[in-house]
């Protein structure tokens, strides 16, 4: 690891946010006013799940292992996330998923313990919730990509959801 490694944060902005309608997001001054994030996304409701976030490896540390985090707070009138499991992956400029990059992952921290191949978020110092969505190894190979995509979604449209304030994705050296 190097110790001058860049760390990086996407936006909600600059984030891709399926159905991102004034009727399904809604764009809020952070919960806190202590947040470094200027602007969330807030969840009104949706059916169908994806968030995705892409950097181009130049714009990261080479020779550096990264580890994405989805970071996020929960409303107090969240529903359709407890209980329910997405999907986090890795890909290569959207074309191929990085072998065994796929995960289940669970937004809600309630639940936490019962399955053991399920990644759950981790509270923060700073008040917000992150998830581990992917890491990778920043090597040359990586630095021949034009973009590293990481996206969770889910895809139960049977189960609406609502209250998700999105932040930002942050991409950490290990």
């Amino acid at each position: 690891m190097t110790t001058s490694a860049k760390c990086r944060v996407l936006t909600s902005r600059s984030l891709r946010i399926a159905n991102n309608q004034p009727q399904y997001w809604k764009w809020i001054s952070p919960p806190d006013s202590s947040s470094r994030f200027a602007e969330c996304a807030e969840l009104l409701s949706v059916y169908f799940l994806a968030v995705i976030g892409e950097i181009p490896p130049r714009d990261l540390s080479a020779g550096t292992s990264y580890a994405v985090y989805l970071v996020y707070k929960l409303a107090r009138t969240t529903y359709g996330l407890r209980g329910s499991v997405q999907t986090s992956s890795l890909r290569l400029h959207g074309e191929r998923i990085v072998p065994g990059s796929t995960r289940g992952v669970s937004l809600h921290p309630e639940g936490r313990g019962s399955a053991n191949d399920i990644t759950y978020p981790d509270a923060r110092g700073d008040g917000w919730l992150e998830l581990r969505l992917a890491e990778f190894e920043n090597d040359d190979e990586m630095l021949t990509e034009r973009g590293v995509i990481v996206d969770i979604r889910e895809e139960n449209d049977s189960v609406q959801k609502k209250g998700l304030i999105i932040g930002g994705m942050e991409f950490r050296s290990n």
